[in-house]
């Protein structure tokens, strides 16, 4: 659970840095640190309902939003993401329709989706993982809407795509860390 709840928050301040522009990374990661370790603020309660969104989780009826983050993963996505924006950026436009364009993608949305795509591209986190996540939180922010069939496209893309790169990526840093040849693998 305290997972999920990181990556409601890693949303909210992707979707924070872009809505204020000009405001540097580092400060709303250590507002979201500092300020809101202890829950997640969802706003917009009213919205949440109207998306058949409740901040309980069902398997386990905990209040998502008394839980606190996992700061450290918080803060590497949040500034992995932020880091890598342009590439990332760059591979959903890939995968968008060709009679849609990147502006045209929701704030919230595109932050969903960055993040997911960073997961996937950038960190050791199985991609499934990832993608079952990401749904997940798209689910809190929007219901069984069809932005969550988007996120649910584009991450499928994606990891169609580019996860078999890291797959063996991955697979390559285990060997070489174990000593083993690949040849000795296959």
């Amino acid at each position: 659970m305290e997972r999920r709840v990181t990556r409601i928050a890693v949303v909210q301040a992707l979707y924070q840095i872009e809505l204020i522009e000009e405001k540097d990374v580092d400060d709303v990661i250590d507002e979201f640190i500092n300020d809101r370790n202890s829950l997640v603020e969802f706003d917009d309660q009213e919205n949440l309902k109207r998306n058949s969104v409740d901040v309980k989780d069902d398997k386990d009826n905990v209040d998502l939003s008394t839980l606190k983050i996992n700061s450290e993963m918080f803060k590497i996505i949040v500034k992995g993401t932020f880091e890598n924006l342009a590439d990332i950026d760059a591979k959903i436009c890939e995968f968008i329709a060709a009679n849609w364009s990147f502006e045209r993608i929701e704030r919230v949305l595109k932050s969903i989706i960055r993040a997911g795509v960073y997961e996937m591209l950038y960190l050791k986190t199985p991609n499934k993982v990832v993608f079952n996540e990401y749904i997940e939180v798209a689910k809190y922010f929007y219901g069984a809407k069809k932005d969550v069939a988007f996120v649910n496209g584009i991450l499928n893309k994606i990891d169609e795509h580019y996860g078999e790169r890291k797959n063996k990526k991955l697979k390559h840093q285990k060997n070489k860390s174990s000593g083993k040849d690949e040849d000795e693998n296959n």
